[in-house]
């Protein structure tokens, strides 16, 4: 079994706790739903433009329908995919389409994304190397 698909705690399973990096992502896409849902500051909600919102081309895109929203381009390396505008667009877009219903509240939104982050923490399967 690869060393990435041991939980580093063996209780951690037990309590549904996330790893460092699922909680990471877990918040940034919980503000995203909020930037979204105009719930956070205003210059987070600047930050996320829903792919339906683009009125750049004349067909409608797939995308638009899934939920997702815009990633803007970065010319670094290190920084750029680190911030909020890049990464929290990148984590939300690849979240199933179930979790990223615009009717659910805060509350439903939050148990669906916390099972979706432990299905992917504990239960993923291993990559290949």
């Amino acid at each position: 079994m690869p060393r990435d698909a041991v939980a580093p705690y063996p209780w951690s399973h037990s309590v549904s706790w996330l790893m460092v990096r699922q909680r990471i992502e877990f918040k940034i896409c919980l503000l995203v739903y909020k930037c979204l849902h105009h719930l956070p500051a205003p210059y987070l909600e600047s930050m996320i433009t829903p792919v339906s919102a683009v009125s750049t081309r004349r067909r409608h895109l797939r995308s638009a329908g899934l939920g997702d929203v815009v990633v803007p381009r970065t010319r670094t390396v290190g920084f750029g995919p680190r911030s909020f505008s890049i990464a929290g667009p990148s984590l939300w877009n690849i979240l199933p389409i179930d979790t990223k219903v615009a009717s659910l509240t805060v509350s439903t939104f939050r148990n669906q994304l916390k099972t979706e982050m432990f299905l992917r923490s504990y239960f993923a399967p291993a990559q290949p190397s």
